[in-house]
């Protein structure tokens, strides 16, 4: 019988032994095939129906009651009795599988009904004529099998078969006994597994040499024996044997049933002794019939509902490549599974077995890539969405703007054009001599209107908060003009009510007084663009819990002994350097922000070089040994990620820029005095003869002091709340309604939207701002929306005292400048960032110079003939490299040369700067004195090298797209590998699974760790489908059950030579495809019931094979309380007991999580990122605050790493009442206790840390003793609580 559409699909032969099974799950047809079952024995192929999507109408047992207690348990049916099924039964089915025995005469009977087809497992010595008889005896072995066994299947028709079925049509790829062992079982004998030579093709194969046991041993490589299958020894590979030995050890039971094609969900022990034959024998038949229906009598004629097809591609030399024993792992590292149709293939229908052979079947129809506009190339030229002549140079031209000097010039027709933009008629023109007037009356005006509220504002905090003060009742002062001079006098009682005044305000307020006294002298030197005197913070406007501190400074805790340092300050050679820094040191001491006191220890100061011609101050504090004597906690800032969740197409960006950020905040008292500065050498002359030197001290928080970017980025989030305001406020320009999830995995996922954000009510972005240090981007959906945030954020730093430099303001833009080193464009196409031109231009020069001392002759060699390079210069480039590859992440595999040459020279590595596997240094003796200055290149470096240059080659700072704008959907995918085989599934534009497994080669299996089976696995079915289904400018989500593998894809890197080179391989893949590339680690048991664990061992009845859909495995978008919400809710009480506690939903994690109180953070994995940043934002703002977050074990990659740091503990639960064990992955659970920076109390709460730890981290205990670890985390929340109560 000749079929057609049959596709080939070249594979290299170092990879798999027999072949790559291929094929297609669709869920898209309209009917399902209506079968009966009539078993007396429990065969394996029952529980497989439900893989080939046939619709069970009854399943009737033959007086076997252990039959049917086992079937009755797993097989979905409609119907299930003991006995012959009834004719009436017969009448609603379309195919009777049989396990039984037939007469004629039964057969005689059955014509009598509609039924027109049997498949039978037994051979038929007589045939009515009322049916037509085809038989085929199959081995095992050739469907897929790993045993010797042969059996016999029949098929009656009501009608003649019109052509001849070869039994070649229904092979596929051979499999070996290797496939089905599990290689976490011991055993006490071991023995060195011998070399596959003598196995050209599966065959029963005993090991020699092992006559000293009582029974022959099977080798991995070869066939099983049916007969006596469960007494059977083998020598299987195992993780707790010696390296290079296998364990000699029975089959287990699991691993007999699955040679007998049992699916591991079935228990072993609902399965009764069986003398069937193996499931696959009758299965490859009934595969055929179900899936071909072509038109002619003898198929059937309609569309089934779920169509398994089948692609077996078998290796043409086989036997060469397993007996070939000089292995390219070059070329099996770097294969290509490149598929091209092959229009000269032909068919081999002959029933002998050939080793060039593919199994016949139908191909379903790959579904046509969708025509879009995108840009298609991963790193997008600039030009093509955007002119590099005009929009380019205007960013570059923003960028210098942001690094302006200080006495730049002011951009105020921005603030001109805006008023005008507001009239309904924009025809004035802002450069006109009367508007200019206009606008700086109205600006004088509008600054002593400011002037006045602050006063106000500051009288009526003063009497609410200090009620004891006596406000004046009369007036204190007439005044008179005489001669156009206003004069004050007294009144009558007016100087009585001042000194009484004067006195309760030194009795009650005097140093909130003093404080606001001098925050309004500063704001009165003030002009309407710049604080010519400095500032101090209003802060009376500041939130209550914090004016204190915004006032006094932060206290800090002090760990050790504080320094006494009185080394005077080193003069500068440089006369126009030393120029401009007392230049800089006079404005900050004509600001106060230096001042005249009592100094115990002096710091440093030194300068660096901003923009062309100007300079910054960078004020020391760790040479004199102050920044070691303090404590001061981490915390988090917010990184181009955040920023890009508030951006879609058409949002327009805007930059602010806080003005001398650090030195607006008041440095506390404890740490002046500690704060001291020589200006000897950088004061006027007149002063140094005075005294001598001149010793003055700080007052504010200085740059390079350690407290201070804790200080003021604290300080910043405390006003960033006054500025966002009410987000319920119509009138507010950052309202927002409600925070949107669209997570993967979830059914409405829109791939070109944010994974988090906030939307306000008519359904739009809202408009949102993000500050890192002193850089202020706002974000907005149209140009006055952006401005509008602009304007609000620079209103709100007025109203609270904080400088505002308008001199960096950068006006609203779809392409504006870099912001945390990164330009973000919103384009129609997409979202892209990039870098600047001038970190672009020095990328390249770095790396041309490290190219150039590489290919220099000149200079020593080292032992291995490499070149001999500076180990500190290769640091350097290496930092800027890392800086450029965070906006480009998929060029972090190529910085694998420079770790593997700066750190070449370490104990342990071999000549090519790789850890050597297996050498463990205990109590590393390395020392700084062991340091080189000089270390070896690696042959890594060079081709490293060389790879960059070409990323370098282009002129622009190409464009990298981080969200498309035109997607369609996201593609799922699962790959698995065992030590003998490997399958890969992946959902195909909701229309069905596509699949692949295969058989690893004996030198794969020998010489391979399961860490390299499993992400060369992801990564050859990655390439085999982005080729096969055109898939490109996406993105893509690949799960594995490997730890390591999801590790080595988000680090870029591996310590393995072997593993580094398939992650290089897997971003090259992603670069070329230009895809949005995930890697995710799951549950091993989760892996099993989708379906792929099964699939390696060629097993088709679980999960996505049997017709479940994929989404149903990826509970990315899942919270811990949308899985077990119950379970959760009734612990809650129990851990937080006598403590208020609330739990967050996704709209709380921006409000309610940010004030002061116990929260419980339930987050789903995709969305954890977002919670550990706003975590760390609120942790930040108000230490005292307690929280818990729950996560499940999923996208760790993502957001782990990050938590462990933030966290005082944490520890999973699992296979317990509060998190069952059908969830899968682990519940992570992380416990932020509560402290105050100045007092935190380390080592008290270190013990509580320490004595809860040993219990909680204990899996098994929450399984046991569920209620004692509940009253351990208990007490472990009184106790923290009690050492830093609300």
């Amino acid at each position: 019988m000749e079929l057609t559409n049959m596709v080939q699909v070249p594979i290299s032969s170092n990879m798999s032994l027999h072949g790559i099974t291929q094929g297609m799950v669709s869920i898209s047809a309209t009917r399902r095939l209506r079968v009966g079952i009539w078993i007396d024995s429990c065969p394996s192929w029952v529980f497989a129906l439900s893989g080939l999507g046939v619709q069970i109408c009854f399943l009737c047992v033959d007086s076997n009651a252990a039959t049917f207690e086992a079937v009755g348990g797993v097989v979905a049916t409609e119907k299930m009795m003991w006995g012959q099924p009834t004719l009436t039964l017969l009448r609603g089915i379309d195919l009777l599988l049989v396990d039984v025995m037939l007469s004629p005469t039964l057969l005689r009977h059955f014509s009598s009904t509609p039924l027109q087809f049997i498949l039978l497992t037994k051979h038929l010595r007589k045939c009515p004529q009322q049916w037509h008889r085809r038989f085929w005896r199959i081995a095992h072995n050739h469907v897929g099998g790993v045993t010797d066994a042969t059996g016999t299947i029949t098929l009656l028709s009501r009608c003649p078969a019109p052509q001849h079925v070869a039994t070649s049509t229904f092979h596929q790829p051979m499999r070996t006994l290797n496939s089905i062992l599990d290689d976490k079982l011991s055993s006490r004998k071991h023995h060195k597994l011998p070399h596959t030579n003598s196995i050209t093709s599966p065959q029963i194969t005993y090991v020699p040499n092992l006559q000293h046991l009582q029974r022959q041993v099977l080798h991995p490589g070869g066939l099983v024996p049916f007969r006596h299958i469960s007494e059977q020894c083998v020598l299987a590979p195992s993780v707790y044997a010696p390296k290079g030995l296998s364990a000699i050890r029975q089959l287990s039971v699991r691993e007999v049933l699955r040679a007998l094609d049992f699916p591991d969900f079935v228990p072993p022990a609902t399965i009764v002794a069986t003398n069937t034959l193996p499931g696959k024998i009758f299965l490859s038949v009934l595969r055929y019939f179900v899936t071909v229906h072509e038109g002619g009598d003898f198929f059937f004629n309609f569309n089934t509902a779920s169509d398994i097809i089948a692609t077996s591609t078998f290796n043409s030399s086989t036997a060469d490549s397993t007996q070939d024993a000089s292995f390219d792992w070059s070329q099996a590292i770097n294969e290509s599974n490149d598929a091209d149709d092959d229009d000269d293939m032909t068919v081999d229908t002959s029933n002998t077995f050939s080793k060039k052979r593919f199994a016949t079947a139908i191909i379903a129809p790959i579904p046509k890539r969708r025509q879009h506009d995108d840009v298609t190339s991963f790193f997008v030229d600039p030009a093509t969405l955007y002119s590099a002549t005009q929009d380019n140079a205007n960013i570059q031209a923003q960028i210098k703007h942001s690094v302006k000097a200080d006495d730049a010039e002011l951009p105020t027709h921005l603030w001109l054009e805006y008023m005008i933009s507001k009239r309904e008629n924009a025809d004035i023109d802002y450069t006109s001599t009367s508007f200019l007037v206009i606008a700086n009356w109205l600006r004088k005006y509008m600054l002593k209107r400011w002037l006045r509220n602050i006063r106000s504002s500051f009288r009526k905090w003063m009497y609410s908060m200090r009620p004891r003060i006596r406000q004046p009742v009369h007036a204190l002062v007439n005044w008179t003009c005489h001669k156009s001079q206003w004069k004050a006098t007294w009144t009558m009682q007016g100087q009585q009510e001042y000194s009484r005044w004067h006195t309760s305000v030194r009795k009650y307020c005097w140093e909130e007084f003093q404080a606001a006294q001098e925050s309004i002298q500063r704001a009165r030197r003030a002009s309407w663009w710049k604080w010519n005197d400095g500032s101090r913070p209003f802060f009376w406007r500041w939130p209550l819990e914090y004016q204190d501190i915004i006032r006094k400074g932060l206290p800090v805790h002090f760990h050790s002994v504080s320094p006494s340092n009185r080394r005077p300050q080193r003069g500068v050679d440089n006369q126009e350097t030393r120029a401009k820094m007392q230049e800089k040191l006079d404005t900050v001491r004509s600001r106060r922000y230096i001042t005249p006191g009592p100094v115990n220890s002096l710091t440093s100061f030194f300068s660096v070089p901003k923009g062309e011609d100007d300079v910054r101050m960078v004020y020391d504090a760790t040479a004199s040994g102050l920044n070691d004597s303090i404590w001061v906690p981490s915390f988090s800032l917010p990184t181009i990620n955040t920023h890009l969740r508030g951006v879609n197409h058409n949002t327009y960006m805007a930059d602010n820029d806080i003005g001398e950020m650090f030195l607006n905040f008041t440095l506390h008292e404890s740490m002046q005095k500690l704060c001291g500065v020589d200006l000897t050498l950088y004061c006027n002359q007149d002063e140094v003869t005075k005294s001598g030197v001149v010793w003055e001290r700080w007052n504010r928080a200085a740059m390079g002091l350690k407290s201070s970017p804790y200080q003021a980025v604290q300080a910043m989030l405390f006003a960033e709340e006054v500025i966002r305001g009410n987000p319920t406020d119509a009138t507010n320009i950052f309202r927002w309604h409600s925070v949107v999830l669209n997570l993967p995995g979830s059914k409405d996922y829109d791939p070109s939207l944010p994974w988090v954000a906030k939307v306000r009510m008519e359904g739009t972005l809202a408009s949102d701002f993000y500050i890192y240090v002193d850089d202020v981007r706002t974000t907005g959906i149209s140009n006055h929306e952006c401005w509008e945030a602009s304007q609000r954020i620079s209103k709100g730093l007025g109203f609270l005292g904080v400088q505002d430099a308008v001199r960096k303001r950068r006006p609203p833009k779809r392409k504006p400048g870099p912001w945390v080193g990164a330009i973000v464009v919103a384009h129609e196409s997409g979202i892209y960032v990039s870098v600047t031109e001038s970190k672009w231009l020095k990328g390249r020069k770095l790396v041309d110079e490290v190219q150039g001392l590489l290919a220099s002759s000149e200079g020593r060699k080292g032992p291995n003939g490499r070149k001999l390079m500076n180990r500190k210069h290769l640091e350097q480039v290496r930092g800027f490299l890392n800086y450029i590859c965070q906006t480009y992440c998929p060029m972090t595999p190529y910085l694998i040369g420079f770790h593997l040459t700066i750190d070449g020279w370490r104990t342990g590595r071999d000549d090519d700067g790789w850890r050597i596997p297996h050498h463990h240094v205990f109590g590393s003796t390395e020392t700084l004195a062991d340091v080189p200055d000089h270390v070896e290149a690696t042959a890594r470096l060079t081709s490293d090298i060389a790879a960059m240059q070409a990323f370098f080659a282009l002129e622009q700072p190409p464009l990298r797209r981080v969200r498309a704008r035109r997607t369609f959907h996201a593609w799922y995918g699962f790959g698995d590998a065992s030590p003998g085989g490997f399958g890969a599934t992946i959902d195909v534009l909701d229309e069905g699974v596509s699949y692949r497994y295969g058989e690893w080669c004996a030198q794969i299996v020998e010489e391979t760790s399961m860490n390299w089976k499993e992400l060369k696995n992801l990564v050859a079915s990655l390439k085999e489908w982005v080729h096969r289904f055109k898939i490109e400018g996406t993105e893509v989500f690949m799960f594995t059950d490997n730890m390591t593998a999801e590790s080595a894809f988000w680090k870029g890197n591996s310590s393995s030579k072997m593993l580094a080179a398939l992650v290089l391989e897997m971003r090259m893949m992603e670069m070329e495809a230009n895809l949005i590339l995930h890697v995710v680690h799951v549950s091993g048991d989760r892996m099993v019931q989708q379906g792929t664990d099964g699939l390696s061992r060629a097993d088709h009845s679980t999960g996505v094979m049997a017709g479940t859909t994929m989404r149903e495995h990826i509970p990315l978008h899942l919270s811990p309380l949308q899985r077990n919400r119950n379970a959760i809710i009734s612990w809650m009480p129990q851990i937080w007991w006598k403590l208020k506690y609330e739990i967050l939903e996704p709209c709380g994690w921006y409000t309610t999580g940010h004030t002061e109180g116990n929260f419980v953070w339930e987050v789903a994995p995709a969305a954890a990122e977002v919670v550990t940043e706003q975590l760390g934002t609120a942790r930040h703002k108000r230490p005292q605050s307690m929280h818990m977050v729950m996560v499940p074990r999923l996208m760790t990659g993502r957001w782990r790493r990050r938590l462990i740091r933030m966290s005082d503990m944490y520890f999973t639960v699992c296979n317990c009442e509060m998190w069952p064990a059908h969830l899968f992955e682990p519940l992570v659970v992380f416990v932020f206790l509560p402290y105050r920076s100045w007092c935190p109390r380390l080592e008290e709460r270190r013990k509580l840390v320490e004595e809860s730890k040993g219990i909680l981290l204990q899996k098994e205990l929450w399984k046991t003793h569920p209620q004692r670890c509940r009253s351990i985390l208990c007490q472990l929340l009184q106790s923290a609580r009690a050492l830093c109560p609300l």
